[in-house]
């Protein structure tokens, strides 16, 4: 398995984990990365985030202190709708453990190189659970607000 392989499946599984849901894997079906019993998960894992990225979720994250949930709320000039990023760790923060699922199999343990790839990108305390990912987030031309 490649190093490539082994981190967007290790976030997966480390994504299921953390949520108390299940990892569906490469099915070849469209479906979720992940399904809880309330939540429909697409897992993204890149190398590094966009630093205006990280920059606003860390602020936003200072301001709301301890007594409100910080988010960060992306628009898209000429869309009707907009994404909601948070970190993972606010988020079960605030929503608590899922239950009602159980751990299948392909959410049990990592590999070694799994896990390698996991450390070196989930221990991020700015870790961002991402719902969607448009390919505008990712252009730094669009670094407005």
């Amino acid at each position: 398995m490649g190093k490539h392989t082994a981190a967007w499946k290790a976030h997966e599984k480390r994504t299921a984990a953390a949520l108390g849901g299940q990892r569906l894997g490469a099915t070849g079906a469209a479906n979720p990365d992940v399904l809880t019993t309330w939540l429909a998960v697409e897992c993204k894992h890149r190398a590094k985030r966009p630093d205006w990225m990280t920059a606003a979720l860390s602020k936003i994250r200072a301001q709301a202190g301890q007594d409100r949930l910080g988010i960060v709320v992306l628009h898209q000039a000429g869309a009707r709708d907009s994404v909601v990023m948070l970190s993972l760790q606010d988020f079960r923060d605030w929503f608590g453990e899922v239950k009602g699922m159980t751990q299948p199999d392909t959410v049990g343990e990592l590999t070694e190189a799994e896990r390698q790839c996991a450390a070196e990108s989930w221990d991020d305390p700015a870790n961002i659970f991402e719902i969607v990912s448009p390919s505008w987030l990712l252009d730094s031309d669009h670094d407005e607000g």
